[in-house]
């Protein structure tokens, strides 16, 4: 390792030479090495370090610069004339954060790499002409394009906030003011028609299929929830509500996105079907993951999807579904659809500062859904569900 000092900030950077046993020894109790072919390669390469920061800041004279510039220009992330590679920033971000989408960026990467031909990408040469000849080689891939243009704006940002300092602009800061990232055009209508919902509840098979089946629906009864958060340990139980908060979107919420949900008869039964011991779900013990489970029901999906003869059948078409009939057939009004599916709409916030959070609007409109797709009112148990 090599040790790199500035202004009392000190980092550690791995150096290409290895020693090996017979070449150090312990001279009062410190490491020292002995070969005179060691040595003389690590003084090449200390010299070679120092004469390359020097060169540096003489260049870059009256300009904060600090020990992770330093890194960066050492380690070949940011090389002589100011570059900042995006690659290697990009997986650098991407191994410190906590970041959920953290797989979709390294595939992004992958995929850049595959359109450049390397993987080297000066921040300076990311300009609007490249963005667009990138953005032009996932034309038949629409989701694709939008996913990793979007990932590479943030990434941008990200590294304009780490870099640029008041005195110097090493990243543009308009590139994406010109550069608009293109939004996914709708896919037809993700909605199913009421006549196949019915199918697919009705759909008699087993393993994944009966599974894949059962989410469905479970996410359709429950306005719309996410996979990620039927296997999420933070739901309860409380006098027959499912309480939890959005696992999408908690972290970006002041309100942890939490939303309670009067537990409809119909999927009462589903629910205990697949009841778990510690969490609301017993999915955590069935998969290692949300991954695992999210794979499962996809897999079963496609034999349904196969087995009704249907063009398209995904976990998210329940939710979609869902918000279709609450605002076309039941005629609820879009800001208590939006507040359902656990949304807060722009133009609403505001709204829900002042006014106190009650549930019964979101769950009177569930119950109106569900009883628009069975055809009859559902009689509700008396019998209070137990709290977990």
């Amino acid at each position: 390792m090599i040790k790199i000092s500035h202004h009392n900030v000190r980092k550690k950077m791995v150096s290409k030479i290895c020693v090996f046993p017979g070449e150090y020894g312990t001279v009062g109790g410190i490491v020292k090495v002995k070969s005179k072919k060691r040595l003389q390669q690590i003084k090449e390469a200390v010299d070679e370090y120092q004469k390359k920061v020097f060169n540096y800041l003489m260049e870059n004279t009256g300009l904060e610069i600090t020990t992770q510039d330093i890194y960066d220009l050492l380690t070949g992330k940011r090389s002589t004339d100011g570059g900042i590679d995006f690659f290697a920033y990009a997986e650098e971000y991407i191994a410190s954060s906590k970041m959920k989408g953290a797989k979709n960026y390294k595939t992004m990467l992958n995929d850049l790499e595959r359109h450049l031909g390397k993987r080297k990408l000066p921040f300076t040469e990311i300009t609007y002409a490249m963005l667009d000849g990138y953005a032009h080689s996932l034309d038949d891939r629409p989701r694709a394009k939008t996913l990793y243009l979007g990932a590479i704006r943030h990434l941008h940002n990200e590294a304009r906030r780490r870099y640029n300092t008041d005195t110097n602009t090493l990243i543009s800061p308009t590139v994406f003011d010109r550069f608009r990232v293109p939004r996914q055009k709708p896919k037809g209508q993700r909605a199913l028609p009421v006549e196949v919902l019915k199918k697919v509840f009705a759909y008699q098979g087993k393993g994944r299929a009966e599974l894949a089946r059962d989410c469905f629906a479970l996410s359709f009864y429950l306005m719309g929830m996410n996979s990620a958060d039927m296997f999420d340990s933070d739901a309860k139980i409380i006098d027959g509500k499912l309480c939890y908060h959005r696992k999408k979107v908690r972290d970006r919420r002041q309100d942890g996105a939490y939303i309670e949900v009067d537990i409809p008869d119909e999927a009462w039964a589903l629910m205990q079907k697949y009841k778990g011991e510690k969490r609301v779900f017993d999915f955590h013990t069935r998969y290692a993951d949300e991954g695992g489970l999210n794979k499962a029901i996809n897999i079963g999906l496609r034999t349904i999807k196969e087995a009704l003869g249907l063009d398209e059948l995904q976990f998210y078409q329940a939710r979609h579904t869902w918000a279709s009939i609450a605002r076309n057939e039941c005629k609820i009004d879009a800001y208590t659809v939006d507040k359902a599916l656990n949304h807060i709409p722009k133009d609403m916030a505001l709204l829900d500062v002042y006014v106190k959070k009650d549930y019964r609007l979101i769950n009177q409109a569930n119950r109106k859904v569900i009883d628009f797709v069975t055809g009859k009112k559902t009689k509700r148990k008396k019998a209070k569900k137990q709290s977990t």
